[in-house]
């Protein structure tokens, strides 16, 4: 990484209860002066350092998440699963002041560093009414979230009342989500896991929503087997599937960042 990053000054660094080294440092990236968050070495946030760019986006496939926002600009409750140094929630509060969005981020530590040096405190102040932040497994959330749905219904059946069932649905309804943006993608080796997965997203979104995920992966080639063999466990789960190259002049060869979708409304580019 060292070689991406010129100047380079390490600002912060510690380790998190799950054994990843968190480091926060400074430098010029991409000929621009920014702060960014290293986990295991590996970058996984970036801020402007100039006071006029405070929201912008620093990484291209961040930007290319806006599509799930045209594709379904109806959305406004959001859940995005990794939040780094919470870069797309700050964006994403002032662009829409009507959404609101939870933002489940695994690592406790890294919550604690965005909110000392990536601005998620004053965030947190400022949009107390649209931003939620959830510390713990996204996937594990989402679980929870789908039982309580599962056990919603099972009420439902045993009171057998009309009222009561209507009621509920709206319930249910107000949990679930308009569009799930997924930036800790980890793919899924076995075919069952993988649809499971296409199952669990679908039952935590409302009708017609939205799922958009940050894929790392090759377009064509050996690399992208494992890419299209997750496609096809969404295509069993959602009706349309859609997979965006956020950067058209790298080769479909190498594997790189990809936004893929998926939703049971068809897409109008």
């Amino acid at each position: 990484m060292e070689e991406f990053i010129k100047e380079k000054k390490t600002v912060y660094k510690t380790r998190d209860p799950l054994g990843q080294s968190i480091e926060v440092c400074e430098g010029l990236y991409n000929e621009e002066h920014m702060r960014l968050l290293l986990v295991d070495g590996a970058m996984q946030s970036a801020q402007y350092l100039d006071p006029l760019r405070p929201d912008e986006l620093a990484f291209e496939y961040m930007r290319e998440f806006e599509w799930a926002f045209r594709l379904h600009p109806s959305a406004r409750r959001v859940l995005l699963i990794g939040g780094g140094g919470f870069a797309y929630p700050r964006f994403f509060l002032k662009q829409y002041p009507e959404k609101s969005i939870d933002v489940v981020e695994l690592s406790p530590t890294i919550v604690e560093v965005a909110r000392d040096y990536f601005g998620l405190r004053a965030l947190e102040a400022q949009y107390s009414d649209r931003l939620r932040v959830i510390v713990g497994d996204g996937h594990r959330y989402l679980e929870k979230l789908s039982a309580t749905f599962a056990a919603t219904d099972a009420s439902v059946r045993v009171a057998n009342a009309g009222d009561r069932e209507a009621h509920t649905a709206a319930e249910e309804d107000s949990l679930r989500y308009d569009a799930i943006l997924n930036d800790a993608y980890i793919g899924y080796k076995s075919s069952a896991s993988m649809q499971a997965s296409a199952q669990l997203f679908h039952q935590c979104l409302t009708d017609g929503g939205l799922y958009a995920a940050n894929m790392v992966t090759a377009l064509r080639g050996l690399h992208s087997i494992q890419m299209r063999r997750e496609r096809k466990n969404f295509q069993k789960v959602f009706a349309y599937t859609f997979l965006m190259q956020c950067d058209d002049e790298i080769s479909p060869f190498v594997p790189q960042n990809n936004i893929f979708f998926a939703s049971d409304t068809a897409f109008e580019m």
